[in-house]
C-alpha cells in the first residue's frame, strides 16, 4: 500500500513537471482589452470608444469560398485598431484582432494585466513557455532591435487557434497584437 502511493506522487511530480514546458495556452474567454472580448459587436466597440479617427471597409470576393465577398472592416483610433470580417458563407461579423500601440489600453489575460510601455520581462506572466524559448534562442537582447515573442495558443471550441504577439525594444513592450479564433 505505501509503495503505491510513492509511485503515484512520483507519477504526478513527474506529470506535473512536464505539464510546465508545453506551449502556454489561454481559453479565448479569459483575455480581454478594457471591456473587448472576442464576443464584442461593432456597435458595441462605437459605443465603448466611441467614433474611430478612421474607418475603412473592404470587400473581396477573390478571397471567399462563396459567391459573397468576405466583408472587412478595419476601425482605427489613436493607439489602437480593431478589425471585423464577415465570410462570405457567414451571416455573423466577428472581431478578427487588435492591434494595441498605447498604454492606454490594458490587456488583462486570466487575471494579469500587461500594457505597452512595460518592460518586456512581464511577458512571461502570461507566456511562460514562449518567454523561455525566447531567452534560450538569445543569449543577448539587443537594445536597438525590435523582436516578438508569440504564443497564448488561443482557443475557442474547436476552431482553429490563434495566437498573441508581443513586439518589444529597448526593453519595452511597443505593441500588443491579439488574433482571435474565427
Amino acid at each position: 500500500m505505501k509503495s503505491t502511493r510513492i509511485i503515484w506522487l512520483i507519477l504526478f511530480f513527474i506529470n506535473f513537471s512536464c505539464g510546465l514546458d508545453k506551449p502556454s495556452a489561454i481559453s479565448v474567454d479569459k483575455i480581454s482589452v478594457l471591456s473587448i472580448n472576442y464576443e464584442t459587436k461593432l456597435s458595441e466597440i462605437l459605443e465603448i470608444l466611441g467614433e474611430p479617427l478612421s474607418q475603412k471597409r473592404y470587400e473581396d470576393i477573390d478571397g471567399s469560398v462563396t459567391d459573397e465577398p468576405d466583408i472587412y472592416n478595419y476601425l482605427n483610433y489613436k493607439g489602437i485598431e480593431i478589425q471585423f470580417v464577415k465570410y462570405g458563407y457567414s451571416d455573423v461579423t466577428s472581431i478578427e484582432s487588435i492591434e494595441i500601440k498605447s498604454n492606454q489600453y490594458p490587456v488583462l489575460v486570466d487575471q494579469k494585466t500587461l500594457r505597452v510601455g512595460e518592460d518586456y520581462e512581464k511577458i512571461k506572466s502570461i507566456l511562460p513557455y514562449e518567454y523561455n524559448k525566447f531567452l534560450e534562442r538569445h543569449d543577448e537582447i539587443n537594445p536597438d532591435k525590435k523582436y516578438q515573442i508569440i504564443g497564448g495558443n488561443l482557443t475557442k471550441g474547436k476552431l482553429e487557434p490563434s495566437n498573441i504577439v508581443f513586439d518589444f525594444k529597448n526593453g519595452k513592450i511597443i505593441q500588443i497584437s491579439i488574433g482571435f479564433p474565427l
